[in-house]
């Protein structure tokens, strides 16, 4: 049926009446039902026209409302936009990301209803955490550094966050000055507090950005023993003698003058600093199955059997192990 409806609305287009045609490949484009109302508003008040009297009407009011509530959401941003400034941590935590009026489009596609202001500025707060944090963890932050802020965040304690670095002492403050300042307005308004249930999901969130952060440093690790070990042998498997947008090509790039041979050595100088992160990643206490940890070894173990041509572009050791096995 819908694709009925479809094969006869994409008929339409083909209508001398441009503006029903657009209607219609505005409507294919964004279906009524996987659309936000107040997104589409815009568009459809271009596209909507008539001679009817009454449509003109229905239109002017449409208008009315359209730039009432605009207004409201233009409030709203400037108030998210002076708490953010006001919190500092744009100054603060350079590496992260600043950008409150995105975080803002989240409450507004959630709450679009104009008498919701105080609560969309409200949720935009702790979504703007939610993308500090995960910068923190995906961008700044090393993995003993994750670990204490993990904990700091699982205990809410002064004595777990008094050993963070001072990036994360300045997350954790606003972090905690805005969980309680939420669970005091709750309070006032329900005569419930939720810090508990609060301090509890920013935990939550924390432990699985912990856990992604150690499985994703682990399989970078391989990840870039195989790329580097790739990038020594490409340049004789494929005859591209390292101008390919390889490692070997940006670096020589970047240091001119620089011979080929040098460019190996760092290149294997890099390999060999990536196994030790590797195995201080392997070491326990890890989050991993020994399992795991041996296979990703395991990996990086065969690299170099898969990478190592010799003046032939042969694979004389891959070769010997492949018939003293098979």
């Amino acid at each position: 049926m819908g694709n009925f409806s479809r094969q006869l609305l994409n008929a339409w287009n083909t209508n001398d009446d441009q503006s029903q045609a657009r209607i219609v490949r505005n409507t294919l484009g964004h279906p009524h039902h996987k659309s936000l109302a107040r997104f589409m508003a815009k568009s459809f008040l271009s596209d909507f026209q008539g001679t009817e009297g009454w449509i003109n009407v229905f239109k002017e009011l449409a208008k009315m409302d359209f730039n009432l509530v605009k207004s409201i959401h233009q409030k709203e941003i400037r108030q998210v936009s002076k708490w953010w400034k006001d919190l500092g941590l744009a100054k603060e935590l350079k590496f992260a990301r600043n950008q409150p009026l995105k975080w803002y489009m989240w409450p507004l596609a959630v709450l679009p209803h104009p008498s919701l202001s105080e609560q969309r500025i409200e949720l935009t707060k702790p979504i703007s955490l939610v993308y500090i944090i995960d910068d923190i963890f995906d961008v700044h932050g090393t993995i003993d550094e994750l670990n204490l802020f993990t904990e700091a965040v699982n205990r809410w304690e002064y004595e777990a966050v008094e050993p963070l670095p001072d990036y994360m002492k300045t997350c954790f403050n606003a972090l905690n000055g805005i969980t309680n300042e939420i669970s005091s307005k709750v309070y006032k308004d329900y005569g419930w507090n939720p810090i508990d249930s609060l301090r509890k999901s920013w935990a939550i969130l924390c432990n699985a950005f912990l856990v992604e952060a150690r499985w994703f440093r682990i399989i970078s690790s391989v990840a870039t023993i195989l790329c580097l070990w790739d990038d020594l042998g490409s340049a004789q498997d494929e005859n591209q003698e390292g101008h390919d947008g390889s490692f070997l090509d940006c670096y020589m790039k970047e240091n001119p003058g620089t011979s080929m041979e040098n460019a190996r050595c760092h290149v294997m100088h890099s390999i060999s600093e990536t196994w030790k992160l590797l195995n201080r990643q392997c070491l326990p206490p890890n989050p991993f199955s020994s399992c795991f940890t041996k296979a990703c070894l395991n990996v990086a173990r065969m690299v170099p059997l898969m990478y190592s041509y010799d003046g032939n572009q042969c694979l004389p050791s891959l070769e010997e192990h492949m018939k003293s096995i098979v």
